[in-house]
């Protein structure tokens, strides 16, 4: 039972980590410009998830990742007190599908290269 417990509120603090993930700038962009007396000035750019996943038209997704790990926390806080199997087999399902779209979602923001 203790090991059950343990894993509830694993995936619990998982989802809360990865929830304030898509808000932080993860992802980090250098501009080389010209300055006004001809040398060379270096501007350095951050960006969020989302601000990536907007470059793609789909940042909503984002959003929709964001609410399934809230749920995803939810689910597997209340499985560490409640023995309800149904509980449990639901939070499982929610925290696995919350962790793929992240990851995916991560994966697809990595991508995104600006020209400068």
């Amino acid at each position: 039972m203790k090991k059950k417990r343990l894993l509830y509120l694993l995936g619990a603090l998982l989802g809360a980590v990865m929830i304030p993930l898509f808000f932080v700038n993860l992802f980090h962009d250098v501009g080389v410009f010209p300055g006004e007396n001809g040398e060379l000035q270096r501007h350095d750019y951050y960006y969020t998830i989302i601000d990536n996943l907007s470059s793609l038209n789909i940042a909503p997704l984002a959003y929709v990742s964001v609410a399934l790990c809230a749920i995803s926390v939810i689910l597997c806080a209340t499985s560490v007190f409640c023995e309800n199997e149904k509980l449990r087999k639901t939070a499982k399902i929610f925290f696995i599908v919350s962790a793929c779209v992240f990851f995916v979602l991560l994966l697809l923001a990595s991508t995104i290269h600006r020209g400068y």
